[in-house]
């Protein structure tokens, strides 16, 4: 996508107009990824070209909890959506991956964030 900065360095947010301009581009990034531009059925596939979209921003975003907590709550969707799917192994694998995330989050960039935790205990329950 263009105006994408990949090779920022993943600093804590300085709340600048440059930064706020990569989040959004972020998002409209990993949104267009949601819309399927592949025209596929296959969950799984979405799932995880959405996931690699998440990544590569949390390479540059990461210190921003809302990244991690929404790349954490889709990963929770898209097991459950799976599971209703009846594909038990990739949901299983989609929520081991959502724990994943949250431990990442909580356990690197950000030790202190409670809404993290939070939502990694909510996920638990």
């Amino acid at each position: 996508m263009k105006g994408l900065d990949r090779n920022a360095p993943s600093v804590p947010p300085q709340n600048t107009p440059q930064e706020a301009q990569q989040v959004e581009m972020w998002k409209k990034y990993i949104q267009w990824e949601k819309s399927n531009p592949l025209r596929t059925e296959d969950q799984t596939l979405i799932t995880k070209r959405v996931m690699f979209a998440y990544e590569q921003c949390l390479l540059v975003l990461g210190h921003h909890p809302d990244i991690w907590y929404e790349a954490g709550q889709y990963l929770e969707q898209s097991s459950k959506l799976l599971a209703e799917k009846g594909d038990m192994n990739n949901a299983k694998l989609f929520s081991d991956e959502a724990a994943n995330i949250y431990e990442r989050a909580i356990s690197t960039l950000l030790k202190k964030n409670m809404l993290l935790y939070f939502a990694y205990a909510d996920y638990e329950e």
